[in-house]
């Protein structure tokens, strides 16, 4: 089962889960807990496309989109402080958010 949720925040929506560049500063400030990796995109079974990997202790703007896979697994859109102008996919496993 597939679930997705795509939330409008001031006036855009997230549509995409391949974007070129970071969608912006709005979102939920979170903590990487533990290294994960970014992916471009999310196909349904998990994140393709590697883009990076976050280390734990730095931050992660989760952009309010989110979607649970077919393991019940959440995945969290935003990007994290090492590479700002760039937005990807993160188990939510890896994060801390208040």
């Amino acid at each position: 089962m597939f679930t997705a949720l795509v939330v409008a925040v001031g006036g855009g929506t997230l549509a995409t889960a391949t974007p070129a560049h970071a969608t912006g500063t709005f979102g939920v400030l979170c903590t990487v807990s533990s290294n994960g990796w970014l992916f471009a995109s999310y196909d349904g079974n998990g994140g393709t496309g590697y883009l990076r990997t976050l280390h734990a202790g730095r931050g992660f703007r989760f952009h309010l989109s989110y979607v649970t896979d077919s393991s019940y697994r959440l995945w969290y859109f935003g990007h994290g402080a090492e590479a700002p102008e760039e937005d990807g996919w993160i188990l939510a496993s890896h994060l801390s958010c208040y």
